[in-house]
């Protein structure tokens, strides 16, 4: 049960079910340099686009009340940028879904305010599909975290 995800196919299905099984809810431990490399450079960009929203609602909708989920948002990536933890990771995970959630019940209704709202949307479900990439997280563990 030793073996990495990546092994499973080459060690055979029973050990990649023990991997899967004994590992479910825990990102994995060890990254190559160039998967580090990878993600980083991902969530730079990621980072990038949410400030660049958070700039866009400032101007335009200073009063709204996505703002601090944005700012919670970049808040969460830049901890798990940092500390690269599985705390770290559910903590980010939970505040995209709980921001999703919460940003639904409350999108500007205004026509003009309508593409922020779906950055908005966009900014949450991008920081989602990056910790699904193979290269952070990947397909097994994040579904796990976001139904939690």
């Amino acid at each position: 049960c030793a073996k990495t995800a990546n092994n499973k196919r080459a060690v055979g299905p029973a050990v990649a079910a023990c991997y899967f099984t004994k590992n479910e809810c825990s990102p994995p431990q060890s990254f190559s340099h160039d998967e580090v490399t990878a993600f980083l450079v991902l969530t730079e960009r990621i980072s990038e686009e949410v400030d660049h929203t958070i700039q866009a609602f400032t101007n335009l909708a200073p009063s709204s009340p996505l703002i601090p989920m944005l700012h919670s948002l970049a808040e969460a990536l830049m901890l798990q940028r940092t500390n690269r933890d599985a705390v770290a990771a559910q903590h980010l995970c939970r505040k995209a879904c709980d921001n999703l959630l919460e940003g639904a019940r409350t999108l500007p209704s205004e026509p003009e305010l309508s593409q922020l709202a779906l950055r908005f949307r966009d900014c949450h479900l991008i920081v989602l599909k990056a910790m699904a990439d193979p290269r952070s997280y990947g397909v097994n563990w994040t579904p796990k975290n976001v139904t939690r």
